[in-house]
Parts: structure tokens; C-alpha cells; sequence
């Protein structure tokens, strides 16, 4: 959604309402104002048009984009906060790896055949019930 060429062609008030499952996004920044906004930011990305051929000129001429748009009252502040938090989120599979792991330690050979629903539902309590404990012990 911070890809000005992405914006510019099929961003839509429904994709934005989406941010709302990014947590550092939903903390922080209201979607309405994304919506709100929404006019402004894919009028300045219509203005720009960035070839992906290179990365690495791709990647300056977004964060460029960013770091020159508009985040006065006519422009779209809310867009330019929310980007300097999604450009700021450090991509992992940590919690992938936990449940991976979780999978191989409750799960050995003799559950290859096991129904996916109680696979499913047996990781969902153990991956839960940690975090529970965890917070608990942490109040």
C-alpha cells in the first residue's frame, strides 16, 4: 500500500481498511484519516511512476517519494506517519519457527495421519496458552 505505483492503480478505501490487522499501523494511526486521505496520496502517486526493474533505485525512489510528500494539513500527514511505520518494521519468520518447532515437538511419525482440525486446534491451545501464561506472570 506504500508503493506509490501500487497506489496509483488499485488502492481502494476497502485495501486501506485492511492496515487495520497491522498492529504498529492500528495502534497508531487512524484508518478513517487513511481514508480520509486516501484522494490526496493516489493523486501524488498518479504524479510518479518508478520502473522495478532495479531494486535498489526502486527502493530510493519510493522512501524519495515519502521523504518529499506533502504531511501538511492539504497533504496526507496521516499516509507519511503510517509509512515511517510500516518502512520501520523489521520483517521476520520468528513466530513462524516457534510454531514449526511447537508442530515437531507435540506432533512425532505416528501423527502423520492425523486429522488437520486436531492438529489445528491442539497447536492453538499450546501456542495460547503460553501467551496466557505469559502474561499473567508479567501482571
Amino acid at each position: 500500500m506504500f508503493d506509490p505505483n501500487f497506489a496509483a492503480q488499485t488502492l481502494t478505501a476497502a485495501l486501506v481498511a485492511e492496515l487495520s490487522i497491522v498492529m504498529p499501523i492500528a495502534q497508531h494511526i487512524s484508518i478513517a484519516d487513511l481514508q480520509r486521505e486516501l484522494p490526496c496520496y493516489t493523486s501524488a502517486a498518479r504524479s510518479v511512476s518508478f520502473s522495478s526493474d532495479d531494486v535498489d533505485l526502486y527502493t530510493d525512489a519510493v522512501l524519495s517519494f515519502w521523504a518529499q510528500a506533502p504531511s501538511g494539513a492539504n497533504g496526507m500527514p496521516t499516509w507519511v506517519r503510517a509509512a515511517k511505520i510500516a518502512f520501520a518494521m523489521t520483517p521476520n519468520s520468528a513466530s513462524c519457527e516457534r510454531v514449526f518447532s511447537m508442530l515437531s515437538v507435540m506432533w512425532g511419525e505416528q501423527q502423520l495421519n492425523s486429522l488437520a482440525d486436531a492438529i489445528q486446534a491442539s497447536l492453538m491451545l499450546r501456542y495460547n496458552g503460553n501467551r496466557r501464561e505469559k502474561e499473567s506472570v508479567s501482571r
